[in-house]
């Protein structure tokens, strides 16, 4: 968070230097400020509840069990490289960042119902 405070204050402050050729430490200090009640207010929305964590580990650990020799890493790493929410990057990188875990969570239930078969195997 304290990233994306600098972040969007550098910017405020590159946005004014045409009009203010140095800035005193007082009023970069007054810019850190606003941005940072600007993106608590911004990210002030409901929090993610903790009970989801159980549910999704529960599950994950179901489809894990039927491929036990896949590594944890190899194993989330394919259920997000098959969910089509997933932002694709080139041939095989994948955005996982931005999927919430209500989706992730939907998606190990069509998982679980529906099989699990690694993207690794041949009849996948």
């Amino acid at each position: 968070m304290i990233c994306l405070i600098w972040m969007a204050s550098v910017s405020k402050i590159c946005c004014n230097s045409s009009r203010e050729l140095w800035m005193t430490e007082e009023r970069l200090r007054q810019i850190m400020e606003e941005t940072a009640r600007e993106v608590a207010e911004e990210w002030s929305g409901p929090k993610r509840g903790p009970e989801r964590i159980d549910s999704i580990l529960s599950k994950l650990r179901e489809v894990w069990m039927r491929d036990t020799d896949m590594r944890f890493g190899q194993l989330v790493y394919n259920l997000y490289w098959l969910m089509p929410e997933t932002k694709k990057i080139g041939m095989n990188g994948i955005d996982m960042f931005n999927v919430e875990d209500d989706v992730f969570e939907r998606f190990l239930d069509r998982t679980v119902k529906e099989g699990w078969q690694s993207a690794e195997d041949p009849q996948a």
